[in-house]
């Protein structure tokens, strides 16, 4: 029995067009969200200085959230598409890809994990260009074998 990695070698030539291909891409999986409070005054006064605020009204009210994430690579078919508006935002265009990958937590990603919205991947987006980390936007299908997933901004 074939590999997923195989069926995707020996598919992706049969699709005549030329943005679509199997890649190695990055999963970045949102982990934790770290949220400091009023108990960090000198890193909230800090905050406040980088934000144009006066420092003693820096530490009221001001919350900030580090995130985490950790990354796999993962093969995928990826398709990309001309850029376009941002979805359900007044304004903005930004590039907009779908990836096809294997609905497995471990050589692919599994639809039970995305956090839509959260989660990102990390692709070349323009060929030959240095890769980008996008948002995944919506999960637009998925089954058993396969999920297929839309990244964007």
């Amino acid at each position: 029995m074939k590999s997923f990695s195989q069926i995707l070698q020996d598919t992706a030539p049969l699709f005549l067009i030329p943005s679509l291909g199997v890649e190695e891409i990055v999963y970045l999986k949102a982990e934790t969200e770290e949220v400091i409070g009023a108990g960090n005054v000198k890193k909230l006064a800090t905050i406040g200085v980088l934000a144009g605020r006066p420092a003693p009204m820096s530490v009221i009210g001001v919350l900030e959230k580090s995130r985490s994430s950790v990354s796999r690579q993962v093969l995928a078919l990826v398709n990309r598409h001309p850029v376009s508006k941002a979805e359900g935002a007044p304004h903005g265009h930004g590039p907009r890809v779908e990836i096809e990958v294997a609905n497995d937590s471990t050589s692919g990603i599994s639809s039970a994990e995305v956090d839509e919205g959260r989660d990102k991947v990390r692709l070349v987006v323009v060929l030959e260009e240095e890769p980008q980390e996008l948002r995944i936007t919506k999960i637009i299908s998925h089954d058993a074998g396969m999920m297929r997933l839309e990244a964007g901004v």
